[in-house]
């Protein structure tokens, strides 16, 4: 006891502590939890102040000073006599320091002052003193003190929660998760940081949710992760997201200022929060200065590329790259007066090294991958070739732009003969391709020498050729919307729709047309289709709009065409057009032709809509391309011919509604045409058989060549990979519960694209 309090130095603060606490169990009687009240004593007043400096103390711990006073009275009836001799009329003071421990430690300065001035064995009868306090009791936190605070707490309660963080366990028992993946992020320099910032609330083994302490004691909004993040399935997507928000910054800010220059996350003092803000200021700088130089070649209409591909920051120093083109040219001429562009240059050259030397050594050389590569001319008028290569690295798939490269022969030689030059210079073997997905083209997907056949004959005879499908099935339309009467059938719908926007009087029709529509009518207007071949829901819209149902905008059309034809505020040349147009809109063959697209298009369109979804499932999406090419080999031209004649006699109802003349009807059958005969010679032994009736012509030359036309395509274009489908199915996270039900045939494909 002498030497407690005679200023004793302790090693540590638990060991002061439990000399203090042992010093009041000694000197102040227990109390009586049942009543909570001690007997009436006879004692004499002690005043005692502790005060609690801590003056360094790591990331989870508090900065504060802590006063705690005693008020209390005590009666002691036995003290020996060195401790009577210490305490009477005495002034003691222990000092402990604790400047010098393990990570993980605290660090503290704790000066402990006890000023008392005690008289022992005075009895004062009259003084009758009541002492109140609760028993020592030492229970773990509940989940609520671990990951919630009071309403309105204040700085210290705040820093106090704080120092319960981090909650880091080790093992799950309802979830498999790489630990050190989700505890740790990476820099750019590949160094591990820990997230001392995410805790995790575990009840028996099992995870509950992520929690964000910071965020939860200093963020002035709610976010996810102060009220618990159970995003599972994408957990390591939604911590990376979080940590780069604004307001999670903001918070773990508030907290650095609260606790003065103490930093909790990574490591980062008011020294390194320094340094990050000049790096920002930095950056600015440099994206300011390369703004400028973009903005000067816009200005003077320049190219950025040089002459060959030696764009590649670590190529800068090579002797016969020479020219790297006129952007990187202006960097480099910038960056001789200006000191931050120059240090910013030089670290991405050697980043750049950097990269390259990881891709070769860690990841392309020895592992499997699939490439892509498409072309497209400048206003150089030159082809430029990307070149994409997918592969995996450290479990996550990788898609990365390789190369861009200078087409000289598009053919499938060609560029087979430039990819293995390409893969050649970067050591990386063409043997691995296991995957390519090349456009449609014929030099891509051809069968003898296009480019996928050159890689399986001469490279690898396991790679799979396969393109996005939905591609595939516009591809499939554009070829049948090639045939003489298609073109006339959207040629027409294109003139229609060009010719109300070319002319404000002509729009002006229209529109007070369209208002005497009903619902949504009111708010269509004729599409225009697109020049572009591959995209055909500009198609699909125009027909719809003006074909599809009782509600359409034929009678509309109809009507603004009629009105402008017989209108004398018109030159006659718009007179003309728009009664040729108006003939054109009536006719059966037309409207017959229309009717054949509706129902590819009502067949065709959910499929293609359904393969540009995302998380689409890969056998739903198949079945779905199976089951356009059976809709579509059981469409019948009767049904189409009478859906034909039903409009026809719709529009005529509607169109004796609207008061137009009588003599404008819609006909419901194919004008009869004069039969070419072709003259017999005489060696001749049978004549040519054509059909005679229109309908017959129509079927044979039309309604049969368009449904013949989409049935090939689609049975060309589509490839036979539906086994290998089915087998990535099951190598989807979502589907492994699925597991149990795989078939003993499946992933025998799969498991042959491996290279050995």
């Amino acid at each position: 006891m002498a030497s407690f309090c005679h200023g004793a130095i302790y090693s540590s603060f638990e060991e002061a502590e439990e000399a203090l606490i042992k010093f009041c169990k000694d000197n102040f009687h227990p109390i009586n939890r049942d009543t909570k009240r001690t007997k009436p004593i006879n004692q004499t007043a002690i005043n005692s102040t502790a005060i609690i400096q801590k003056n360094h103390l790591y990331e989870s711990d508090l900065t504060s000073d802590v006063d705690i006073t005693l008020n209390s009275s005590i009666i002691i009836n036995q003290v020996d006599t060195a401790t009577e001799n210490l305490l009477c009329d005495s002034n003691s003071t222990a000092i402990v320091h604790k400047n010098h421990l393990h990570e993980g430690d605290l660090t503290r300065d704790i000066d402990i002052d006890l000023n008392s001035s005690i008289s022992i064995n005075q009895i004062c009868p009259a003084t009758e003193n009541v002492l109140e306090a609760e028993s020592l009791e030492y229970h773990l936190p509940s989940n609520d003190e671990l990951f919630k605070l009071n309403k309105n707490p204040d700085i210290l309660q705040k820093l106090y929660f704080i120092k319960k963080h981090p909650i880091q366990p080790s093992f799950f028992s309802n979830i498999q998760l790489v630990l050190q993946k989700l505890y740790f992020r990476k820099t750019s320099d590949g160094k591990k940081i820990s997230r001392k910032w995410l805790s995790v609330l575990c009840i028996d083994n099992e995870l509950k949710a992520l929690y964000c302490p910071f965020c939860i004691a200093f963020s002035s909004s709610l976010t996810t992760f102060s009220n618990g993040c159970n995003n599972f399935k994408h957990i390591h997507e939604v911590v990376k997201i979080h940590e780069e928000t604004l307001t999670h910054r903001h918070s773990v800010e508030a907290y650095i200022q609260s606790s003065n220059d103490k930093s909790v996350e990574f490591g980062i003092n008011n020294n390194l929060m320094a340094l990050k803000k000049s790096q920002i200021q930095d950056n600015i700088h440099v994206i300011s200065e390369v703004f400028e130089i973009v903005k000067f070649l816009g200005r003077k209409n320049l190219p950025f590329r040089g002459p060959r591909n030696s764009e590649s920051l670590y190529k800068w120093n090579d002797e016969d790259n020479l020219n790297k083109g006129n952007f990187l040219e202006l960097v480099k001429f910038t960056a001789k007066w200006d000191a931050t562009l120059y240090k910013h240059l030089n670290a991405a050259i050697k980043n750049s090294k950097r990269r390259k030397d990881n891709l070769e050594k860690k990841s392309l050389i020895s592992c499997s991958r699939g490439s892509l590569i498409d072309s497209t001319q400048d206003v150089g008028v030159v082809d430029q070739a990307a070149v994409c290569i997918w592969y995996i690295y450290e479990g996550e798939v990788k898609e990365r732009l390789f190369a861009l490269l200078k087409v000289v022969d598009s053919s499938g030689n060609g560029y087979y003969d430039m990819l293995k030059k390409l893969f050649s210079e970067h050591s990386i073997n063409f043997n691995h391709i296991i995957g390519e997905s090349f456009d449609g083209a014929a030099n891509m997907r051809g069968e003898y020498s296009g480019l996928q056949s050159k890689i399986k004959s001469q490279e690898n005879q396991k790679s799979v050729y396969i393109w996005c499908y939905s591609h595939v099935l516009n591809l499939c339309v554009c070829d049948t919307c090639k045939g003489v009467e298609a073109k006339k059938l959207f040629g027409f719908l294109n003139r229609l729709s060009t010719f109300f926007s070319d002319s404000y009087k002509r729009m002006h029709i229209w529109l007070s047309e369209i208002v005497s529509s009903l619902g949504s009518n009111k708010l269509k207007k004729l599409q225009k289709i697109g020049e572009n071949n591959t995209r055909w829901w500009s198609r699909e819209k125009a027909l719809f709009w003006i074909f599809d149902g009782d509600k359409c905008l034929f009678p509309t059309v109809v009507s603004a065409l009629h009105h402008i034809s017989i209108s004398r505020n018109f030159e006659p040349k718009v007179c003309s057009e728009a009664s040729s147009l108006l003939d054109n809109l009536c006719s059966f063959k037309i409207i017959l032709t229309a009717h054949i697209f509706l129902n590819i298009f009502k067949i065709i369109g959910p499929t293609s809509r359904y393969l540009q979804t995302r998380g689409m499932d890969l056998i739903s999406a198949w079945s779905m391309v199976d089951s356009v090419k059976q809709e579509i080999g059981h469409l019948t031209f009767d049904n189409i011919l009478e859906n034909s004649v039903h409009f026809s006699n719709n529009m005529n109802d509607l169109l004796n509604s609207m008061n137009l003349p009588d003599d404008l009807l819609v006909p419901s059958t194919l004008p009869i045409t004069r039969q070419s005969r072709k003259k017999r010679m005489y060696d001749e032994l049978y004549a040519d058989e054509t059909p005679e009736l229109p309908l017959d012509k129509f079927r044979v030359e039309t309604y049969q060549s368009i449904v013949d036309h989409i049935n090939n395509s689609l049975n060309e274009r589509f490839t036979d990979n539906n086994q290998l489908i089915a087998d990535v199915q099951y190598l989807i996270p979502k589907n492994f519960k699925q597991i149990e039900q795989m078939p003993n045939t499946a992933l025998k494909d799969t498991t042959l694209l491996r290279t050995k």
